[in-house]
């Protein structure tokens, strides 16, 4: 449900800086439900968690999830200090991307590395295109990132899938 409560975050955050803010934040709302939905029903009819993930694999996640978080108020203080502010929402999509990235391994689970994948390539491409002076590119990027982690977390729980510690929308 973190992912898919990230996802929703991004959506709501950039749509304000877009033309179609009220449509694009009610299609957040409404996959935000949708997937928490999804989760309440899938986890009724599997009828628990699972086996718990091994100690490997929550410290691998411990470790992503604390790096990811200095590197996003890192990064946004050296973009704000160098006068790119506009850097930094797609800053933040290209490291939650990439602290997917461990998480196939640890939880053999490759839809990290897909996903991850994805908001890596987001997160660069807008911003690039933010320093460059691309109008849109940074809440174009953020809405882009949400989509896909509500999208992803929204497949995994209709699929069934319970990769890492706090499910699919880790």
């Amino acid at each position: 449900m973190v992912g898919a409560a990230g996802g929703a975050l991004f959506v709501w955050n950039a749509a304000g800086d877009l033309a179609a803010t009220t449509w694009l934040r009610a299609a957040a709302v409404a996959l935000l439900v949708l997937t928490v939905g999804a989760a309440l029903v899938a986890r009724r009819g599997r009828g628990g968690g699972g086996a718990a993930p091994p100690r490997s694999a929550l410290r691998t996640y411990g470790w992503s999830v604390t790096l990811m978080a200095v590197a996003i108020v890192v990064g946004a203080r050296a973009w704000v200090a160098l006068d790119l502010e506009a850097v930094v929402l797609p800053w933040v999509v290209l490291v939650v991307g990439a602290h997917f990235l461990p998480f196939a391994r640890a939880f053999g689970a490759p839809v990290f590395t897909r996903l991850g994948g994805l908001l890596v390539l987001v997160g660069g491409a807008g911003a690039v295109a933010a320093g460059l002076g691309v109008g849109d590119a940074a809440p174009v990027a953020g809405l882009l990132a949400g989509l896909a982690l509500l999208a992803s977390c929204l497949t995994a729980e209709v699929r069934g899938h319970d990769p890492g510690p706090a499910g699919a929308a880790t």
